[in-house]
């Protein structure tokens, strides 16, 4: 279970990524170090979210951020991604 600090800060950086994204993505590299699954798994609930929402667009993106710190950091593979994984590099 994520504690209410550590949500409140995935929130945040799910925040700067809708508001800006160019800027968030640049939080996220800077914050790299303090994010785990339970960040991904966040962060691919929103853009389901979206998806949901037919932002198709911005469900990918967020989708290819998804993926993009899983492989950085070297995650578990139980993440729900979509099928097949986006293959777009941004961070």
């Amino acid at each position: 279970m994520i504690d209410q600090q550590r949500l409140d800060f995935y929130i945040n950086l799910i925040d700067q990524l809708i508001v800006n994204p160019k800027q968030g993505l640049s939080k996220i590299q800077e914050n790299i170090n303090l994010l785990d699954e339970d960040f991904v798994k966040l962060l691919v609930q929103v853009a389901q979210e979206a998806e949901n929402d037919n932002d198709i667009n911005f469900a990918n993106f967020l989708y290819t951020v998804s993926h993009e710190i899983v492989n950085q950091l070297h995650l578990s593979s139980s993440i729900p991604f979509p099928s097949p994984p986006p293959k777009v590099s941004l961070i």
